[in-house]
């Protein structure tokens, strides 16, 4: 407070009229001029001043990103939705016009084919893989009779009686029949069989 010539404080009257004299000047000092910071501190890589300003924008940055991201995950879950009907509509329209299928041979049809056996194997190299076919061929036209591998192998093994062919099945029995391979067969399926030749 300012004192007067005497040095007293002024009079409590006069208070009111000096204070808003006082912050009506202050105000328009600060409004007309930028504010002023220590040298030391605007420098200062630790001392940032917070400003509402920028804080204020950063959340409503945030909320249109937000909102926006929202809207992106609506439209996503609309098209989805979208696609999955069209593609249930294109599938039944699909199913409806699909002409009937063909029934396929009954077993009582496949019964009545007489195909040819295979031939006798004797061990030749340049007739293995004829004797191979002319198996999968029997197997193919007749699968009711062979509804395991082990019965495929062991009923062609019953072509193979002459020459090499035959001493060769007779080392496989032999081998099957030993204690040691008591249920276990030499050949794990048709495929291990026919690698052979």
């Amino acid at each position: 407070m300012n004192q007067n010539e005497t040095g007293t404080h002024p009079d409590l009257a006069e208070i009111p009229r000096l204070r808003t004299e006082n912050y009506s000047n202050l105000l328009d000092e600060i409004l007309a001029s930028q504010a002023e910071f220590p040298s030391h501190l605007s420098t200062s890589e630790d001392f940032q001043l917070p400003t509402a300003t920028s804080a204020f924008r950063t959340e409503m940055r945030l909320a249109d990103l937000e909102a926006k991201l929202t809207e992106n995950q609506e439209k996503m879950s609309r098209t989805l939705k979208s696609m999955t009907d069209t593609l249930t509509l294109l599938s039944r329209a699909v199913l409806t016009r699909q002409p009937p299928s063909t029934p396929l041979p009954t077993a009582a049809f496949r019964s009545e084919l007489k195909p040819a056996l295979p031939p006798k194997y004797d061990g030749n190299r340049q007739n293995g893989q004829a004797f191979v076919n002319a198996c999968q061929a029997f197997f193919r036209l007749r699968p009711d009779q062979f509804p395991e591998e082990q019965i495929k192998v062991q009923w062609a093994m019953t072509y193979m009686s002459q020459g090499r062919a035959q001493r060769w099945v007779n080392r496989i029995y032999r081998w099957e029949a030993l204690p040691a391979n008591a249920n276990v067969d030499y050949f794990v399926d048709w495929d291990h069989f026919r690698s052979v030749f």
